[in-house]
């Protein structure tokens, strides 16, 4: 592991392009359809988590290799359940939008 990863941050560059990731995957979750599922009952953090999340991971397959601290949700009190749960729901979402 890098030091940045060791202290929990990712590059300058990494953090650009996760940032991007998941502006663009909230940006490609139309509203019509979240409000028809039950991602609206995770809080803001818990979703923002999530996406972040979803982000690197499909960083992750596009070829990047920086990857996030292990649990780093945590430490913003984000119960793992809910975490975890939320990704899910946000992966089914950007799965059915095709």
């Amino acid at each position: 592991k890098s030091q940045d990863q060791n202290h929990g941050l990712l590059s300058p560059r990494a953090s650009e392009a996760l940032i991007f990731k998941a502006w663009t995957i909230l940006n490609e979750i139309s509203i019509d359809v979240v409000l028809g599922t039950t991602i609206l009952q995770y809080n803001v953090v818990t979703l923002a988590c999530a996406v972040i999340s979803v982000a690197a991971a499909a960083n992750r397959s596009s070829g990047g290799n920086e990857t996030l601290p292990d649990e780093w949700w945590r430490a913003l009190d984000v119960p793992t359940d809910d975490f975890m749960s939320a990704a899910e729901s946000i992966r089914n979402l950007l799965h059915e939008r095709g």
